[in-house]
């Protein structure tokens, strides 16, 4: 057990789930009394999602490996010798090749519950082109400890600092359908010293104009994902606003309910006083009448006495 075998096993873990499956292994390591292993395993850092989805698709594609470097060989080798329908040719191949690793990275993100964004799924693409566009960037494109996003300009050096966890990626590692390596920057300084030939002034012209038409159609294609990505937010802020709205609009219409339950109350409150004046006045007169007709009674006998003595 060394530290590359167990960052390319926790590197295929969810994004989610990296951090806590990173320190429970830590953890184990040094139990079992592999100190200094422990201490590396949990300075690994978290791949973005980008990054977690090209280790998947590296990891269940392994045949995409020699794909991708024998068509950056053959991308090379046609820029030494430009004609124009090989170029298109290859750059359709290209293309295709991305698309397809990004929809399988999808396919995959789907799979294990992680959300990948327009943006991601642009990165995906790009760090393929670059695998394809250098060697050694593929080697750590294909390593399974890949943690950001690679991006590259025609055929230029890749940028491949800070991109991978745990060791550097051995520059000796044999690359599928092709030389190791290491072969790569004596290679870049060949071709460099060929171009200073005459002979290849035309070559390296044509292998610009093919380079920027690529860098182009990679801006167009970023400037597509984000100007989508844009129209999506847009739309949710439209519908947010009309939800909003309506919202406004029921609260004014409860609001006024209220009001009027609040004036009918007032009203039948106004009703009560004057149904408790009214029962209070009708109390009154009862009571009145109940003595006038006792008193009239009383009187009614006395006279009936009065009679009766006269009699």
């Amino acid at each position: 057990m060394d530290l590359e075998s167990v960052a390319r096993e926790l590197y295929r873990l969810p994004p989610a789930e990296f951090t806590a499956a990173r320190n429970a292994r830590a953890k184990e390591i040094a139990a079992e009394g592999d100190r200094v292993l422990a201490a590396a395993v949990r300075s690994l850092a978290r791949a973005s999602a980008a990054a977690w989805a090209v280790n998947r698709v590296s990891a269940e594609w392994p045949e995409l490996e020699a794909e991708v470097v024998q068509l950056g060989e053959t991308l090379r080798q046609a820029q030494e010798h430009p004609h124009r329908q090989t170029l298109t040719e290859l750059g359709e191949q290209r293309k295709a090749l991305g698309k397809r690793v990004t929809a399988q990275a999808a396919q995959l993100a789907e799979q294990n519950d992680v959300g990948l964004s327009d943006v991601a799924r642009s990165e995906i693409e790009q760090t393929f082109f670059a695998a394809i566009a250098d060697r050694v960037a593929a080697a750590v494109v294909f390593s399974g400890r890949l943690i950001r996003s690679l991006q590259s300009t025609g055929f230029e050096e890749v940028d491949v600092s800070g991109a991978v966890g745990g060791p550097a990626v051995d520059s000796r590692r044999e690359l599928s359908g092709t030389t190791s390596v290491e072969s790569a920057s004596a290679e870049r300084a060949a071709a460099a010293t060929a171009a200073d030939s005459p002979e290849s002034d035309r070559a390296a012209e044509s292998a610009k104009a093919a380079e920027h038409k690529r860098a182009h159609d990679d801006a167009v294609r970023a400037a597509d994902a984000a100007g989508h990505a844009a129209r999506e937010a847009q739309q949710k802020a439209e519908a947010l606003a009309d939800a909003l709205s309506g919202c406004d609009r029921e609260a004014r219409d409860v609001a006024a309910q209220i009001d009027d339950l609040e004036a009918q109350l007032e009203e039948l409150h106004d009703r009560q006083r004057e149904l408790a004046a009214h029962q209070r006045s009708a109390e009154h007169d009862h009571r009145t009448a109940v003595v006038t007709a006792r008193r009239a009674a009383r009187d009614a006998d006395d006279a009936a006495a009065r009679a009766a003595e006269l009699a």
